[in-house]
């Protein structure tokens, strides 16, 4: 699942939605539907507890990544590091699909 997730980010990005940096996805978490959370393999430890706390008590799947932020934000097309992301919809990848 994390590797069809991983490589099917930028069709995600560019037709689905997409919430990024850890303040966007535990704001994100509180008040949408979010499908999955992803988190970079070199994500802080107490951003990476935060998050699946949160995720956790909603029964939100969430995957440490194999990438690293910078790999993240590449692989999403953004000129930045991204150390955690929230899917809000799946887009045209068949991901989601496999979810359900």
């Amino acid at each position: 699942m994390l590797q069809g997730i991983e490589s099917s980010l930028g069709v995600i990005t560019k037709t689905g939605k997409i919430v990024f940096g850890a303040r966007n996805v535990e704001w994100a978490l509180r008040g949408r539907r979010v499908k999955v959370v992803l988190t970079a393999k070199n994500a802080p430890p107490a951003i990476r507890a935060r998050i699946c706390s949160l995720t956790s008590k909603k029964g939100i799947p969430t995957f440490k990544s194999h990438k690293s932020n910078m790999e993240l934000g590449e692989e999403c097309g953004r000129p930045h590091m991204i150390s955690t992301l929230a899917i809000l919809d799946f887009g045209g990848s068949l991901v989601g699909q496999r979810l359900k």
